[in-house]
């Protein structure tokens, strides 16, 4: 059986992406993964059953409108690319990873040429455009997002949601429900709980820790805040270790700097699973201080899973997906 993956994002640092490709290579699938390049990895890399083709370099967008272009080209080069590999390797299967939802579109030749199309997405991108332009929901730029969500759910054969909201919500303008599974992005086990992963040392500090995307509707700025009031009214040695990259860095270093934190806040690039196993077993707290509202008060948190797998205390914001 032939497999085609195709993901805007890079792959060894994308749980939910990685766990499904290797899931279908343990069955003995034979899976061609096309995605972004970060600077220091090869363009095209074997491991076992998975072919790893990085397409180009991820560049870390300066506008909206720069992402935007960035998102289109991907999706017309892996248009190309698919459709050669197509013709060489007849594809069975194409399983393709929003954001954004056009992306399906570049399967286009190998559903003509019968594969089945899976379509996962990850986030409703709708509510996600709501929340990060505040546009109302029935502005054209939404209207026109949830078209083009329709349109990708009807090319796909299946959909696959990341969480019962998302299904919800695609059912009410997009397609049936019998054409939808669910499944929620829980840790895997076999990296999260294999303890032969050592902890990193330890420096005698309480530290906290945040992986993953930094945006405004994440929160990442209330723990910041949060980490300030600890040291001003508390002679606790803290850190607050900021994992992950995103529109809002530049903004959360210089508040971070604002605050004098340089010394208690902690910012590092995105790393792989594995890497990031060990860091969370040499920390005291997890924090998902996620703000509410449109789109973020429906998101389920893979974080919390994956602290609880390592056994990590969380502090988490009262939302309806988290609770």
């Amino acid at each position: 059986m032939n497999i085609c993956v195709l993901a805007h994002t890079i792959y060894h640092c994308d749980p939910r992406v990685r766990r499904e490709t290797e899931c279908l290579a343990e069955i003995g699938a034979v899976i061609d993964v096309f995605c972004l390049r970060e600077k220091d990895e090869k363009r095209f890399e074997v491991s076992g059953n998975i072919r790893i083709h990085r397409l180009f370099k991820f560049r870390k967008p300066k506008s909206a409108v720069t992402y935007f272009l960035h998102v289109i080209f991907f999706s017309i080069i892996s248009f190309f690319y698919i459709s050669f590999y197509q013709l060489k390797n007849r594809f069975d299967f194409v399983h393709v990873h929003s954001i954004p939802d056009f992306l399906v579109f570049a399967a286009l030749v190998p559903k003509l040429f019968g594969a089945t199309i899976v379509f996962d997405m990850h986030e409703n991108m709708p509510e996600l455009y709501m929340r990060k332009f505040d546009a109302a929901e029935n502005s054209f730029i939404i209207r026109l997002i949830a078209y083009v969500e329709k349109l990708a759910t009807m090319l796909a054969d299946h959909v696959i949601v990341a969480t019962p909201f998302i299904a919800e919500k695609i059912v009410q303008r997009s397609c049936s429900k019998d054409k939808i599974t669910t499944i929620i992005n829980l840790p895997d086990t076999k990296h999260f709980m294999n303890h032969s992963l050592p902890a990193l040392e330890r420096n005698g500090k309480f530290r906290l820790i945040y992986p993953g995307t930094l945006s405004e509707l994440h929160g990442i700025d209330i723990a910041i805040r949060a980490i300030k009031l600890i040291k001003d009214q508390s002679d606790i040695p803290v850190e607050f270790h900021i994992y992950g990259t995103g529109s809002e860095k530049e903004n959360l270093i210089s508040l971070t700097q604002t605050l004098h934190l340089e010394d208690s806040v902690k910012f590092c690039r995105e790393v792989s699973i594995e890497k990031l196993v060990q860091i969370l077993r040499s920390m005291d707290v997890g924090v998902v201080p996620k703000r509410k509202g449109v789109f973020s008060d429906e998101a389920i948190s893979t974080k919390l899973f994956e602290f609880a797998a390592v056994g990590l205390p969380t502090i988490v914001s009262r939302t309806r997906g988290d609770s």
